[in-house]
């Protein structure tokens, strides 16, 4: 089992966002359904194997919203699809505990701390990070809990609760890449090598 943490600064927590307007008035709600995506999709297919958490900064209460290839159903590789998903599940109350919005599609109360503490600790976490060790000069891809940021840095507060988890940082190459592309290409680093 793999999973991905995106950590959103800026995406709105109220569902009455339109879907006409993902990257204004949502707050880059488009970065999110693409990284959804990204984690997700294949040709024809979801993985199975793959869950994708995005963490909603912008409310203090925080939101984290679960999508879970293995339970996903009529799930639409686009864009306004995935970001109706979204809405859906931040229009349901939400508490302490994960509660469906739809087939795997989850919501609850919390922020990155909350996540980790539950995701965390019998994990082996990585951040992408530009200065990171190459992931092509890694012997093995033993982690499975990857953490990423939207177009924004991670706050200092978010680094002191990741560096808890004594993250490994990977790089994947040199440029600074969308959280969607960079989920690309490190399925393509992770396919690769469970396949010799």
């Amino acid at each position: 089992m793999v999973s991905f943490i995106v950590v959103s600064h800026t995406a709105t927590c109220d569902p009455h966002f339109s879907l006409n307007d993902l990257c204004g008035g949502a707050g880059r709600v488009d970065l999110l359904a693409r990284a959804i995506q990204a984690s997700l999709c294949v040709s024809h297919g979801i993985r199975q194997d793959v869950v994708c958490y995005l963490v909603f900064c912008s409310d203090p209460r925080g939101r984290i919203i679960r999508f879970s290839g293995s339970d996903l159903r009529r799930f639409n590789p686009d864009e306004r699809s995935t970001a109706a998903l979204i809405k859906k599940a931040l229009a349901i109350p939400a508490g302490s505990l994960f509660r469906e919005a739809s087939p795997g599609v989850s919501i609850r109360v919390g922020g990155l701390s909350e996540l980790l503490a539950m995701e965390g600790e019998k994990r082996h976490v990585a951040i992408l990070d530009e200065h990171g060790s190459d992931i092509r000069a890694c012997d093995d891809l033993c982690c499975n809990l990857y953490v990423l940021s939207d177009h924004q840095n991670f706050s200092e507060q978010e680094m002191q609760v990741l560096a808890e988890y004594e993250p490994v940082y990977l790089s994947l190459g040199p440029t600074v890449l969308h959280a969607d592309h960079a989920i690309v290409l490190l399925h393509n680093e992770r396919d690769r090598w469970m396949h010799g």
